[in-house]
């Protein structure tokens, strides 16, 4: 095993014990780690014969997650983008149909929306003021816990200490569906109906029935929509207990939580108070799938046969513990955030039950809250509440007490791509293993990648190429105003510009259809040979301005701003270009070092890397996104690697050419392949992730079986 790797460890409790090790062992891995798109190493554990379920034991399915919103320990209601916003003890979530995430911020008594980009809006209330108001320009709620979507835009919120249930319209406008100030059990039409601490909402397949999880009444309630009539769907209402029955008004419930809905209309209930999982059939009738039905009362943390699993429980005065959040996605496994109980050491966890009623869990180390991003154990939460689940399957946790929204990381290939001055362009996987991807072309320079294409500049015929990212013949896109294009990137609206540097101007061109969009091609007075581009925030276009020096910049509409970095400014020959963070990174060919701007103001922030780092005329720049750096090493004919200022590697020097321009792509794969090992073992797993096999008679000395690195096909 490679020092410095994480370790998971499952120990199989069998009559011959076995123990899997898992290594995300990046240097024989083809996957790049991102911050948006990090590689989801979907590993599944399948165990077709356990042997003891009894003892608390997990087994880990470990899945990876990422902070999408908000700031760990920062309790606070600012809107924002990722980290820059603040939530304070968000609830319960659901996810629209278009990847927006709508989050119940319960201790903000607002309703807040995320899109898929991770910019957080407010959608309804105000935040610290708590109370009851459908005024359309000043709604109040109460602790709000519990939302659901429809395909119309349509949020259902549980108001909790409001007793009512709310809808709040893609304009904005909040309205009462059901319920009233008055705390109690009656069924009936709008406010005659009666709630105590409505927590979770859930609706079905065409949004025609709103399922309520009635906390404090102890049942499921039911709404029907239009009209807003309420009855009790399972449960007695304001009765508590434990009971399945075939007859839904014959069983009980205790303190359920979350609660979901599948297509075929089974609704799934995070039983808290029972730490049971159970499930109401759509033809009647309440089973548990997970927890022993037996013995209700016994907490744990064991995964295994639904039966033999075991929850956190609830907490005295508190109110955190047992199963708290359900999701299902369209497979039918449900997804359970296990909250953790303040006093023991329990919770903290995502937990996953398939249909065949197996346990396991996905992330978080049982009883230990944290906040870290990571994979499976790697990954801390502390007292998780909402879990919701999109149409591919990605997770999205409200993780309560951290303050934070999560999201599964998705699964990616990065593939890096290098132009080089014999008419080549090369491919690389992040251990620098390259692929030749295209030869024959006309000194290509730039490119950039949209839509599953890679776009190339190629110089000497004045032409824009469009070839497939996964490889094959390419087409002409385009040859409209160009004239010696090098540098090219594609700005917010989907058009790709283009920096000509024999008629030192700009281009812009329709992403779609590849025709000249007027005004351009513009220029400005100290333009001389335009060689790369970069775009910031607002949609400003920066020109790196290699023949005098300096940094033009410009509105997104082609209007001429200022010389952003004037001549004396600290530039030589500037050719390569990328902004992060506010930072404008250039490429100085002449001087061979790479130069920091502040984009808020031009000022100069410094060197990231010279030539004591190893640069010799440094061309083409690009950050991958998990944030290291790779510059085109023309002077010394290879490309190095950079994870932080003037902390730079060999990436490739496999060539005798100097490479100009890099593009880095992120592509989506398809889930793992799966490896039958041992008769009832299965591992689905992540190509390239290592694993040591074990076997063991006293659970102690530990003797390696095999080791392999999970292969492109079984």
């Amino acid at each position: 095993m490679l020092a410095g790797h994480r370790k998971v460890e499952h120990s199989l409790q069998t009559s011959a014990h076995m123990k899997i090790i898992l290594s995300h062992s990046h240097s024989s891995s083809a996957f790049g780690v991102s911050l948006a798109k990090k590689l989801c190493l979907s590993l599944l554990i399948a165990f077709a014969a356990w042997s003891d379920a009894s003892a608390d034991t997990s087994i880990y399915e470990p899945y990876c997650f990422d902070s999408m919103a908000g700031a760990a320990g920062s309790p606070g209601s600012l809107n924002g983008t990722g980290s820059a916003a603040q939530f304070n003890q968000p609830w319960g979530l659901t996810v629209a149909g278009d990847g927006t995430v709508y989050v119940a911020d319960t201790l903000n008594h607002v309703i807040r929306k995320i899109t898929p980009a991770g910019v957080v809006t407010l959608l309804a209330g105000t935040p610290g003021s708590n109370g009851f108001a459908d005024s359309p320009s000043a709604p109040l709620f109460d602790r709000p816990t519990g939302v659901a979507v429809d395909a119309a835009g349509n949020v259902y919120v549980a108001d909790y200490n409001n007793q009512r249930i709310r809808l709040i319209t893609p304009g904005g406008v909040v309205s009462t569906v059901a319920g009233s100030a008055t705390i109690g059990v009656n069924n009936g039409t709008g406010a005659a109906a009666e709630f105590h601490n409505p927590f979770g909402v859930a609706l079905n397949s065409t949004a025609s029935l709103l399922y309520v999880s009635d906390q404090n009444n102890q049942s499921i309630r039911v709404i029907t929509l239009p009209g807003g009539v309420v009855t009790t769907h399972a449960g007695l209402t304001g009765t508590g207990g434990y009971l399945n029955h075939a007859v839904n008004s014959s069983a009980r419930f205790n303190t359920p939580k979350g609660i979901a809905v599948d297509s075929a209309g089974h609704v799934y209930v995070a039983d808290s108070g029972n730490m049971v999982v159970r499930k109401i059939a759509a033809s009647g009738g309440v089973s548990t799938i997970a927890g022993d039905p037996a013995v209700p009362f016994l907490a744990g943390f064991n995964d295994g046969p639904g039966a033999g699993a075991r929850f956190s429980e609830l907490a005295v005065m508190s109110p955190f513990g047992g199963p708290c959040g359900v999701a299902v996605d369209n497979s039918s496994n449900v997804y359970v955030t296990d909250q953790g109980n303040p006093a023991t050491f329990r919770g903290h966890t995502i937990r996953k039950i398939t249909p065949a009623g197996q346990v396991t869990t996905l992330a978080g180390t049982v009883g230990t809250p944290g906040s870290a991003d990571g994979t499976g154990m790697g990954a801390g939460f502390q007292f998780p509440a909402g879990v919701a689940v999109d149409s591919s399957g990605r997770l999205y946790v409200a993780d309560t007490v951290n303050h934070l929204i999560r999201a599964q990381c998705c699964e990616c290939v990065e593939k890096i791509f290098v132009s080089y001055n014999n008419g080549t362009i090369r491919q690389f996987d992040t251990a620098g293993t390259p692929t030749t991807f295209a030869t024959g072309l006309s000194t290509p320079k730039g490119m950039a990648i949209s839509g599953g294409s890679l776009y190339v500049a190629n110089t000497g015929a004045n032409a824009i190429l469009k070839f497939p990212t996964s490889g094959g013949s390419s087409t002409v896109f385009s040859s409209a105003g160009l004239s010696g294009p090098t540098g090219i990137a594609f700005n917010s609206a989907g058009d790709l510009c283009v920096a000509n540097y024999t008629s030192s101007t700009i281009q812009r061109l329709n992403g779609s259809s590849g025709a000249a969009v007027p005004p351009f091609p513009v220029t400005s007075p100290n333009m001389n040979g335009t060689y790369d581009l970069a775009f910031d925030a607002a949609g400003n276009i920066y020109a790196s301005s290699h023949n005098n020096n300096t940094i033009q910049k410009f509105t997104a509409s082609g209007v001429f701003i200022s010389d952003f970095v004037s001549f004396g400014g600290g530039l030589s020959a500037p050719r390569g270009m990328a902004i992060r963070a506010g930072v404008l990174y250039v490429a100085n060919y002449i001087t061979s070092v790479i130069t920091m701007f502040d984009v808020s103001n031009g000022s100069n922030l410094g060197n990231y890397a010279t030539g004591a780092d190893g640069l010799l005329n440094p061309v083409g720049i690009a950050f991958n996104d998990a944030g290291n750096l790779y510059v085109t090493n023309a002077g010394n004919q290879n490309i190095l690697k950079f994870t932080a200022p003037h902390v730079g590697t060999l990436f490739s020097n496999l060539f005798n050419q100097s490479p100009d321009f890099i593009a880095i792509y992120c592509e989506s794969t398809a889930p793992g392949v799966t490896i039958n090992l041992y008769p009832g073992l299965t591992i689905q797993g992540s190509v390239g992730c290592q694993y040591r096999i074990e076997t063991s008679t006293d659970l102690i000395n530990w003797t390696p079986l095999t080791t392999f690195i999970l292969p492109t096909s079984p």
